[in-house]
């Protein structure tokens, strides 16, 4: 019979106490390197501080900026904005808070990494001996609403759900933030409770959320429709800018409406590529249209492109009110005319008036007052100035001078030798300044600004099914010329323009896939001009010498008082 023995279960008894006496060793060892490391951060933790008149709340932010510490107090047992002065080297953030907190009535806690302040609450108890008055700290009840957070997140985009690298999380009206990384991840510490994040990034629309106690918040971030869809007006219907192709160019209302040209071709003048706009009549009211031209002239024959205003063919556009328009668009190449046949062959101007979109009523009017002139106008030569350069052109060419010094004198005082006390010494004067005049025709004839107004009354509204868009616009244009009124005349040689415009735009749902749309444009003129050659009266205006009498008669010389002169010194 043989005898067992128990010395290997012994053995292994005793290797597990050991290996349980070693882990229970390791967990104190580490506890305790954990407290100090906690302890010793409050300890080893220096700032260097040269601040003067400071704020409270300055210190506490500037300690918070630097370091791992968080801040815990309630407003009401601290006073922010208390002046402290706080200066020195190397020192711990004890040092700092004892500063600060000296002669105040708060108190400090330091747990780990989060600073708590209260504030002393005197409790009086009293015996049957005496009173005793204990100082007691009172610090605020740590809740987790409001302890400051972590916060930690995803921004995708909303249409396809992918990551958003890049995107800006910034806390609202301050400048913590952060920027998302690879996978559209961010992360923010010291975050108050209470906070705001606002979520950005180019071409989405910005996002504000509130933290609202929540350690992780996502987002999706909507694409801004109206910086990247702007829509142009083709042959065909509309396309976004971003996927055409063709070379098309566009113009919209409010670019328009910045321009005080009294027709839509000046209006466009600068604001197209490729679009030259000529204007040839010289600004008179009523005939100051713009030749229009789409990358030059680009034939003999007709080189005036083709005009389309919402989807009919006109002639010009002079007549149409700026204030009509919704958008313009210009098509230049082979692709983006070819619909148009040759008819396109000079370009297309595709013109989209405005329409009315579902909504309550709206009025608004607009009111522009505009003053024109000429961009250049011929300088003023007086009459001394005159004779004497003509004098000097005869004698560089070898003629005799015209104007004697005699004559010359004359210009240069009219009124020399005439007596002021003589009963007619009014009728001498005015025949002396008759009969040797220093006159400026362009400016007696023509005035230096003339008025330009414009008056526009837009309605527009609508229900689910039928919108409007109503329209009615007055457009005067003042002539430069200076005129005696009709009273005087029995007519009117005014240079004028007066326009009224009307505009009715009515579109209706039938069905979901049928519409049905109504478009009314009308306009009613007066133009008036004197009968005569406009180019050659200005011409005319501007080479009469200053000495040529004028520009009417005095009365007993052969003519009625007040008539025109038609003479001119044959020798000029």
């Amino acid at each position: 019979m043989k005898k067992m023995s128990n010395s290997g279960g012994l053995r292994r008894s005793l290797w597990k106490f050991i290996c349980v006496m070693k882990i229970t060793i390791l967990l104190i060892t580490f506890s305790s390197l954990m407290a100090v490391g906690a302890n010793s951060y409050s300890q080893s933790k220096k700032f260097s501080f040269d601040m003067r008149s400071a704020t409270v709340r300055e210190v506490i932010n500037a300690i918070e900026k630097n370091s791992e510490f968080i801040f815990f107090y309630q407003d009401q047992n601290l006073d922010l904005n208390r002046k402290v002065n706080l200066r020195g080297r190397s020192l711990t953030v004890n040092e700092i808070l004892d500063k600060i907190f000296e002669g105040s009535n708060n108190v400090y806690r330091i747990n780990n990494r989060q600073i708590i302040v209260g504030k002393k609450e005197h409790n009086i108890s009293t015996n049957s001996a005496t009173k005793v008055t204990k100082i007691v700290p009172s610090f605020p009840e740590m809740k987790p609403a409001e302890q400051k957070k972590v916060l930690t997140g995803k921004v995708t985009s909303s249409t396809s759900g992918e990551p958003i690298i890049g995107a800006s999380v910034l806390v609202k009206g301050t400048s913590i933030g952060a920027v998302t990384d690879m996978d559209g991840k961010y992360s923010l510490s010291n975050i108050p409770p209470d906070a705001t994040l606002v979520f950005s990034y180019v071409g989405t629309k910005k996002k504000e959320v509130k933290v609202a106690g929540h350690s992780n918040i996502d987002v999706a971030l909507l694409e801004e429709t109206k910086e990247l869809e702007g829509v142009v007006v083709l042959a065909y219907g509309t396309q976004k800018k971003v996927a055409l192709t063709a070379a098309v160019s566009s113009v919209s209302s409010k670019e328009l409406m910045q321009s005080s040209a009294a027709d839509l071709g000046s209006a466009l003048a600068g604001k197209l590529a490729g679009l030259s706009a000529l204007q040839n009549g010289g600004g008179q009211p009523g005939q100051d249209d713009a030749s229009i031209y789409l990358r030059g002239i680009g034939t003999l024959n007709g080189t005036r492109p083709l005009i389309m205003i919402d989807g009919v063919p006109r002639d010009n556009i002079r007549t149409l009110d700026v204030n009509e328009v919704e958008s313009v668009s210009v098509l230049k190449d082979a692709s983006a005319t070819a619909v148009f046949g040759v008819r396109g062959a000079n370009g297309v101007i595709l013109i989209t008036t405005k329409r009315g979109q579902e909504g309550k009523a709206q009025m608004s009017v607009n009111l522009e007052q505009s003053f024109s002139t000429f961009t250049r106008e011929p300088s003023r030569i007086h009459s001394v100035e005159y004779m004497q350069l003509r004098n000097l052109a005869l004698t560089n060419d070898g003629y005799p001078a015209k104007y004697s010094d005699a004559m010359i004198a004359k210009y240069q005082n009219p009124l020399a030798g005439l007596d002021p006390t003589s009963p007619d010494y009014a009728e001498q004067v005015k025949l002396r300044n008759y009969i040797y005049p220093d006159h400026y025709y362009w400016r007696e004839f023509v005035k230096k600004y003339t008025p330009q107004t414009r008056i526009s009354v837009d309605v527009t509204g609508g229900a689910q099914k039928l919108s409007y868009y109503m329209n009615a616009g007055y457009l005067h244009q003042g002539g430069n010329l200076n005129t005696l009124p009709e009273s005087v005349l029995g007519y009117d040689p005014s240079a004028y323009m007066d326009r009224f415009t009307f505009r009715s735009n009515l579109d209706y749902k039938v069905t979901k896939s049928l519409s049905a749309f109504l478009n009314l444009g009308t306009y009613i003129e007066k133009v008036n001009a004197p009968n005569t050659w406009m180019d050659g009266f200005l011409y005319l205006t501007a080479a009469l010498p200053p000495i040529t009498v004028g520009s009417t008669a005095l009365g007993g010389y052969g003519v009625p008082a007040g008539c025109r002169e038609n003479h001119i010194d044959a020798a000029e």
